[in-house]
């Protein structure tokens, strides 16, 4: 890669993009539907983290195949407009984050019905 290609944040983005696809691609449906129905149902009209989002659907024994598919559901459900976020930040709590910081997302309250309608991420 030249010095233009690697400070190039269309580029950053677009192969974020493209590996954040692969990866909710590969997660499969089951796990975007339950985890997205569980982030719904849960969380409709509150406020958390993407790391609440996922304790919560761990405790459903919602497991993806790969941690990453964390984030790309999450990317998924803001670009969807499910999530939005508030400005504010949080320490993480589990000790495998040490504690870094990470956005606050409010939960749309009708997000739960648009998805019924729309199905999967």
């Amino acid at each position: 890669m030249n010095d233009t290609t690697m400070h190039n944040p269309d580029l950053g983005r677009a192969m974020r993009d493209l590996a954040t696809g692969i990866v909710l691609e590969n997660s499969g449906e089951e796990f975007q539907r339950k985890a997205v129905d569980c982030i719904l149902r849960v969380w409709a009209g509150r406020e958390g983290t993407g790391e609440d989002f996922r304790l919560a659907c761990e405790r459903e024994d919602i497991r993806p195949h790969h941690a990453n598919a964390w984030g790309a559901l999450i990317l998924s459900l803001k670009r969807q407009g499910h999530l939005a976020e508030t400005g504010e930040w949080r320490s993480m709590r589990d000790s495998k984050s040490h504690a870094r910081m990470t956005r606050v997302y409010r939960v749309e309250a009708k997000a739960r019905e648009n998805h019924k309608e729309n199905g999967p991420c």
